[in-house]
């Protein structure tokens, strides 16, 4: 096995660096090997593969060969299942950094959650090297969205068209929302305070943090608040979580004689809701009796307690944790108490 190591990453550094269109057939042959040994069950087998692609991936025409061939899921299934095995998470940390370079890469590592796997690396891994490319990685992920809002340009763009705003389904992209949300903000906020043995992490590390800080003030309107609700597809996005949101827009519930809290109330109700709107909904009932003075009185109103009663006891546990919550905040006094609790 180690001598069919050695070769296929031999063979894949010169392929990476040679004529694509002259060595299409041995790309795509090696491409399509890696594949293949990245579905095995044998550790020795996903090493090679992971191995060749940290030399495949560096030519921008085997990143979109290997995106097409649907290849990413397998990267970062191995993420999960591999956590602990520094040397494997690195080179597949590398191979998202190679990918991250090519936006419709991008759209599919989104998908397949590689922002939180990212986030996990950060977190968890005590080796600089594995942090370094987690951090370039998201780097080059806010990039998209800095291109997106016309902050960032490349050679690549001829114009604010080429650069993707949704993802396959339809759904806007918000890269930084996600970030912000995961609590990325806090973990740089924290790597920010630390010394590095590599010189080139930090001033990575403070340049996300300040791209996220400018940003936050758009991951957190009231504006996006209602369209969320409005549209009935309720995700934590930053404005659910954001203190300054609620603290800054809590008036604005009152509008229309709280179009936004009757809405909620109705898919709080509805037979149709999944397990996380109804975990979001009993969240931001919650934050809406801490923050408004009326709070407690007009939830009594709009006649949601005895459902978020009955969701306590709910199958689910963040459902029910929620729901919990959701129900201190309106039965205590003064709801700072509990944060002291």
């Amino acid at each position: 096995m180690a001598v069919v190591e050695r070769n296929w990453a031999v063979l894949g550094a010169i392929l990476s660096v040679s004529n694509y269109e002259q060595q299409e057939r041995q790309i795509n042959m090696l491409v399509d090997a890696c594949i293949g040994y990245l579905n095995s069950i044998r550790l020795e087998e996903l090493r090679v593969a992971v191995n060749t692609l940290t030399f495949l991936l560096r030519s921008r025409a085997v990143r979109d060969l290997y995106t097409t061939k649907n290849g990413i899921p397998l990267l970062t299934k191995l993420i999960l299942n591999n956590a602990n095995d520094v040397q494997l998470i690195y080179e597949i940390g590398f191979c998202i950094w190679m990918l991250s370079y090519n936006d419709a890469s991008i759209i599919v590592l989104l998908k397949h959650n590689a922002i939180a796997l990212l986030h996990d690396i950060l977190r968890q891994s005590k080796k600089e090297k594995c942090t370094r490319v987690a951090i370039l990685s998201l780097k080059n992920f806010a990039s998209l969205q800095s291109r997106q809002h016309g902050y960032e340009r490349t050679e690549a763009d001829d114009d604010l068209g080429t650069v993707p705003t949704v993802d396959d389904e339809g759904n806007k992209l918000n890269i930084f929302g996600d970030m912000i949300s995961l609590g990325l903000l806090r973990t740089l906020s924290l790597m920010s305070r630390r010394n590095y043995g590599d010189p080139d992490i930090l001033p990575e590390v403070d340049g996300l943090l300040a791209t996220l800080e400018k940003n936050i003030e758009d991951t957190t309107s009231f504006a996006d608040y209602k369209q969320e609700v409005m549209s009935g597809r309720l995700d934590w996005t930053p404005v659910h979580k954001s203190e300054k949101f609620w603290k800054e827009n809590i008036k604005e519930f009152e509008n229309n004689d709280y179009k936004i809290l009757r809405e909620l109330g109705k898919i709080l109700k509805s037979d149709d809701a999944d397990a996380k709107a109804l975990t979001i909904i009993c969240h931001d009932f919650g934050e809406f009796v801490k923050y408004h003075p009326q709070g407690r009185k007009i939830l009594n109103q709009l006649d949601v307690k005895n459902r978020i009663l009955a969701l306590m006891g709910h199958d689910n546990q963040e459902v029910n944790k929620q729901a919990l919550l959701c129900v201190q905040k309106i039965m205590v006094q003064k709801w700072e108490f509990l944060g002291s609790s």
